[in-house]
């Protein structure tokens, strides 16, 4: 009991860091001020969980935040991609 209750306090509070980090962006307008930020920081948690359970190699924590970050700022930006061409990442979506 007591290590869920540490657990969900920790977990509680770096999930709020997170959630004022993308605020700060949000008043910056750099993400979107419809973004639902309570889901962007759940997948960002949960990509980096699912990476340092399942990683094939070292655990690289700083290149994968980095990496995922990236993907997540793509949909939160409030630079819209347009997903009928390549133009603007170069990848086809």
């Amino acid at each position: 009991d007591v290590f869920h209750a540490v657990a969900a306090e920790i977990s509680a509070y770096r999930n709020s860091l997170i959630v004022e980090t993308l605020k700060r962006g949000q008043s910056r307008g750099e993400v979107r001020s419809d973004a639902d930020l309570q889901v962007a920081t759940e997948l960002l948690i949960g990509a980096l969980m699912l990476d340092a359970l399942y990683a094939p190699g070292p655990y690289q924590v700083r290149g994968i935040v980095a990496k995922t970050v990236d993907m997540l700022l793509r949909g939160l930006g409030n630079n819209p991609v347009d997903r009928d061409t390549t133009e603007a990442t170069g990848d086809p979506v």
